[in-house]
């Protein structure tokens, strides 16, 4: 087809790329509450006006009002570094550990829906969750799989989801020269825009 031979302007503003898909996920999970969790560099387009086209939304999730809000709180505490306020949200969420210790749910939340295991996020927790500094991924692994804190017994397929979505944005980010994103960080805006729908009031930080 025509446009398939047009050009786009070089270079790319990859930031304000990555910070608009994450504006329209973000939009898909919380004011529509019907998300892609597979928005991978093969299904973006950029197009020759400057647009994005975004393609395959095969692989769907849909959220209610309250599965919406939980992940809102939650979000939002990790985006914060608000520790203490993380386990419960993510509890809230639908996750389960046979022991609910929160340093598991408080690690988990920030592999998944921060910046994977980014070094200065797994440091700073790292005291938090009894954890050494510097970890390898293989220790990590012991620590979030292993049962070195807890065992995992149930993360609902709505999280899976998520997490996906949130880890292929990020990885985005990364290809388009944004650096390691946090997906919490720029879902905020549209959690906390949900959350102020619904009533609730929003401490900016």
């Amino acid at each position: 087809p025509k446009w398939s031979k047009s050009t786009v302007p070089l270079p790319l503003n990859g930031p304000k790329l990555a910070r608009l898909l994450y504006d329209v996920h973000g939009h898909e999970i919380f004011q529509i509450g019907l998300f892609n969790s597979d928005p991978h560099a093969g299904n973006v387009f950029m197009m020759p006006d400057g647009k994005l086209g975004l393609l395959d939304y095969g692989a769907c999730m849909r959220l209610d009002e309250e599965q919406r809000t939980n992940i809102a709180r939650m979000l939002i505490a990790v985006a914060d570094e608000d520790d203490e306020a993380v386990a419960p949200h993510f509890w809230a969420c639908g996750f389960k550990s046979k022991k609910q210790d929160p340093r598991l749910a408080l690690l988990l939340a920030h592999v998944f829906f921060n910046r994977g295991p980014y070094p200065y996020d797994m440091n700073r927790l790292a005291p938090k969750v009894g954890m050494p500094q510097d970890v390898d991924i293989m220790t990590l692994d012991g620590y979030i799989r292993g049962g070195k804190l807890d065992e995992i017994e149930e993360f609902p397929g709505h999280l899976v989801m998520l997490q996906r979505c949130a880890m292929v944005l990020s990885g985005i980010g990364m290809e388009l020269g944004a650096g390691r994103l946090s997906s919490a960080q720029m879902l905020k805006p549209q959690a906390q825009l949900w959350l102020k729908r619904r009533g609730e009031s929003v401490v900016a930080r």
